[in-house]
C-alpha cells in the first residue's frame, strides 16, 4: 500500500530536515577541522626539510616553489606557493599542536558557512 505525502505530519518533515540540516552541520565543521590540521602538517614538514635538524632554515633550496610545482600538477592551484608559504607561516606561529587542537576544535566555522548551513531549524 503505498501512501501520499499529505499524510506525513508537518512535525515529522520539520523533525527529519532538522536532523539533516544538523548533519551538513558537522559535516562541515569536522571537514574544516580536518582542512586546518592537514595544513598545519604542511607547514610543518616544510619547516622541518627546510631546517634539516638545525636551529634556522637554510633560505637558498627554494623548497616551497619546487614543491608548488609538484603539488600543484597534481592536487591544483590551492597548493601554489602562495598558499604553501601560508602554511609554513601559520605552523610557525602556532607550532605547539595540544594548544592547536585546542583553538580548532573550539572554532565555529558554521559562523563562516553558507547560508544554507547557518539556517537553524
Amino acid at each position: 500500500m503505498e501512501k501520499k505525502n499529505n499524510i506525513i505530519p508537518d512535525s515529522f518533515i520539520t523533525d527529519v530536515r532538522a536532523i539533516i540540516d544538523k548533519g551538513r552541520q558537522h559535516a562541515f565543521v569536522a571537514a574544516g577541522q580536518i582542512a586546518i590540521l592537514t595544513y598545519w602538517n604542511i607547514g610543518r614538514r616544510i619547516v622541518e626539510e627546510e631546517q634539516q635538524g638545525n636551529e634556522r632554515a637554510d633560505y637558498g633550496k627554494n623548497l616551497i616553489p619546487a614543491l608548488a610545482d609538484r603539488l600543484t600538477a597534481e592536487y591544483g592551484s590551492g597548493y601554489g606557493k602562495r598558499n604553501l608559504a601560508y602554511y609554513r607561516k601559520f605552523y610557525l606561529e602556532f607550532n605547539d599542536l595540544e594548544i592547536l587542537h585546542t583553538r580548532v576544535q573550539n572554532l565555529n566555522l558554521v559562523a563562516y558557512s553558507s547560508p544554507t548551513l547557518r539556517k537553524q531549524p
